[in-house]
């Protein structure tokens, strides 16, 4: 059976596991993980894969990371327990399954050990050790890291809705400023002409000046309408955006009471 190859980052493994210690004798469970790990890892390309698995066993016991349970799969499907990988195969599924992206595979994997185990147990007589299936693949390291998601837009979409409304909002006030000129110069020619102001310089200004003013006030209030209905109806059909993961490194830190897990920054 061939597994696919998982590669996940190192950086993140290392960083996460060089943790203070609380003693210079003492070591920290993620250090004692990171040490079964190196071990369940070079068993398993030496083909010691009984040791494997009992190494890999032991870091997700400390750790309960998803990818060890892979990495225990194989081990025990190396070392011939087909139904010991069927096991971890489907809890490493129902973890989430980080770092695999053709979910197919992994159920194609879990029913040929599913097959394997059935064939074992009608095939070996009671007591007698299962037949060992070499699987030549290399293990997971595990993703020392939690991943949320988050949803990102290209500049236009994320910033251009909102220059639009902001737009029409500046034109809306332009309206509003040329109208009250506009709205100041008919007044003052309705009391020119009923004889309550003398006419002078602030008639002639009213005359030349008001239609104008009247003009640009529809003509602003027009096109602040349009900007704001444009902007508004740009922001209803934009969509969420693009899916993006975000991993976020997990920190072990060391109590007086035992190790605790601290989420620290997105990476």
């Amino acid at each position: 059976m061939r597994y696919r190859l998982f590669l996940v980052s190192a950086f993140a493994a290392a960083t996460v596991l060089s943790i203070p210690l609380l003693a210079p004798a003492q070591s920290t469970p993620a250090e004692a993980a990171r040490t079964l790990y190196a071990a369940g890892s070079r068993a398993y390309a030496e083909r010691r894969y009984a040791d494997a698995v009992r190494s890999f066993r032991e870091a997700h016991a400390i750790t309960h990371r998803p990818e060890l349970l892979y990495n225990l799969a194989i081990a025990q499907a190396a070392a011939g327990d087909a139904a010991g990988a069927v096991e971890s195969l489907s809890l490493f599924r129902d973890a989430g399954a980080p770092g695999l992206d053709d979910r197919a595979s992994l159920d194609r994997q879990i029913t040929e050990q599913q097959e394997a185990a059935a064939r074992q147990r009608v095939a070996q007589p009671t007591g007698a050790p299962p037949e060992v299936r070499v699987v030549e693949q290399r293990v997971i390291e595990p993703r020392w890291i939690r991943v949320e998601y988050r949803y990102e837009r290209p500049m236009i979409h994320a910033v251009g809705p909102w220059v639009a409304v902001g737009l029409g909002a500046a034109l809306a006030v332009g309206s509003v400023v040329t109208g009250v000129g506009a709205l100041s110069a008919a007044d003052t020619l309705r009391n020119v002409n009923n004889g309550r102001e003398p006419w002078g310089p602030n008639g002639n200004a009213a005359r030349r000046d008001g239609p104008t003013q009247a003009t640009l006030s529809v003509a602003f209030g027009v096109a602040a309408g349009a900007f704001v209905a444009g902007g508004v109806v740009w922001l209803l059909l934009r969509g969420p955006g693009r899916r993006v993961e975000v991993p976020v490194l997990a920190a072990v830190a060391p109590t007086a009471g035992g190790a605790t897990l601290s989420i620290g920054g997105a990476l």
